[in-house]
């Protein structure tokens, strides 16, 4: 719920107790007239304010983060012509792009890898493409959640992320340091019940 308050993957956000990222809660709420998100994204800070005393302040730290860049040799891509875009999930270590935009690939890869991943592509257009990587323990992806075995010999065949990306795309991620807007739990508690 903060998260989607503030607009910020959850790995962004630290502090608060340990129930805070586990347990659940329903909240029914209904907008009087025809919000756009981010009138809903104010709403939500409100009701979290005021029924959990939520207090956050942001804070900017020195962080390892990824530049998503045109690799040597240019891009490998599919200028798309569809109009509706996105990335749509093929299973594990397969995503396919159909009038993706490169913010969203970067996103895409921020939520895989659990680190910030920033569009420096300077590509502007959609694009159609499919990725192919062996999916990594390490990533937030999860590869071997829901009782699917971590690896199978298909997917120990695949290139890593990175170079699946090189390869297949012709984008490279880059590794570097610097600073990163984080939001920091000051204050929360648990609301009562209506």
């Amino acid at each position: 719920m903060v998260a989607f308050a503030y607009d910020v993957r959850d790995f962004y956000i630290s502090g608060g107790p340990g129930w805070v990222g586990g347990d659940r809660f329903d909240i029914i709420a209904k907008a009087q007239t025809s919000a756009t998100p981010v009138q809903i994204r104010v709403m939500m800070r409100t009701l979290l304010k005021e029924r959990f005393q939520l207090a956050v302040r942001h804070q900017t730290r020195d962080a390892t983060f990824y530049k998503l860049v045109v690799a040597k040799g240019g891009p490998k891509l599919k200028e798309s012509s569809s109009k509706a875009g996105g990335i749509r999930f093929l299973g594990r270590g397969n995503v396919e792009g159909l009038g993706a935009a490169m913010p969203g690939l970067a996103g895409y890869l921020q939520t895989l890898l659990g680190d910030v991943v920033l569009d420096k592509t300077d590509l502007a257009a959609s694009y159609d493409f499919k990725l192919t990587w062996a999916p990594d323990e390490a990533q937030a992806g999860k590869p071997g959640a829901q009782g699917v075995p971590a690896t199978n010999s298909a997917e120990e065949s695949r290139p890593s992320i990175f170079t699946a990306l090189q390869e297949q795309l012709g984008l490279k991620l880059e590794a570097t340091k610097g600073p990163v807007e984080t939001l920091v739990i000051e204050r929360v508690e648990k609301p009562s019940e209506n």
